[in-house]
Parts: structure tokens; C-alpha cells; sequence
């Protein structure tokens, strides 16, 4: 090395080197910057598609319910409507053959339950 003993060119050498690691030490800690920030936006992206997927699964799942809810609250009332219908032909069958028989009115009301204008349309 030709200018190892000029102390000119021994300083150059040296703030060169200086440079260097001053250089290296700023793009160290800006590669740290960078990787934080990455970090963080990988992070929040995460976040993001947790959420979004999060809320799309509890959509899901609240649907199914609601309509496994709104079925079952359909069968019951058709039931219980088919109940009170069936009763209605019922009794209303019952008080056609009672008619037929010449049962009196109030004895068809008290078995039946109905009301004498509704017999009496029977007739």
C-alpha cells in the first residue's frame, strides 16, 4: 500500500473508513425503520382480514341461526294454527250431526262451544 506512511493519505483512509461505518450505521438503523414499519402494516393487514373474516363467519353463523330460529317459530305456529283449525272443523262438524239429531241449541252450544248466531248458519 503505497501512501502508508503519508499522514495525508493515512487521514483520508481514515475518514473514508469513518464514512463507511457512519454510512453503515444510518443504513442499519433506516433497514430497522423500514422493517418496523413493514411490521406494522403486515400487522394491521392481519388485523384487517381477522376482522373482516370475523365478521363475515359471525354474519354467517347469525343467518343460520335466524333462520333456524324463523323455521322453527314457522313450524310451531303452523302447528298450533292446524290445531285451532282442526278443533274449529270439529267442533263445527259436531254441531252439524247434533242439528241432524234435532239436538236443542243450547245443548250444541255447551258441547261445542259456539256461539248461536254461528249454529244457527249452520241450519
Amino acid at each position: 500500500y503505497l501512501g502508508e506512511n503519508d499522514p495525508f493519505l493515512k487521514g483520508v483512509a481514515n475518514m473514508i473508513e469513518e464514512y463507511d461505518k457512519d454510512e453503515v450505521l444510518r443504513l442499519q438503523a433506516q433497514l430497522r425503520r423500514d422493517n418496523e414499519i413493514e411490521i406494522r402494516s403486515m400487522k394491521n393487514y392481519a388485523k384487517k382480514v381477522g376482522r373482516e373474516e370475523g365478521l363475515a363467519e359471525g354474519r354467517a353463523e347469525g343467518k343460520a341461526q335466524g333462520l333456524a330460529e324463523g323455521r322453527a317459530e314457522g313450524i310451531a305456529e303452523g302447528k298450533a294454527q292446524g290445531i285451532a283449525e282442526g278443533e274449529s272443523f270439529a267442533k263445527i262438524e259436531m254441531a252439524k250431526a247434533m242439528i241432524k239429531d234435532d239436538a236443542p241449541i243450547e245443548l250444541i252450544m255447551k258441547y261445542t262451544g259456539l256461539k248461536k248466531s254461528e249454529i244457527l248458519k249452520l241450519k
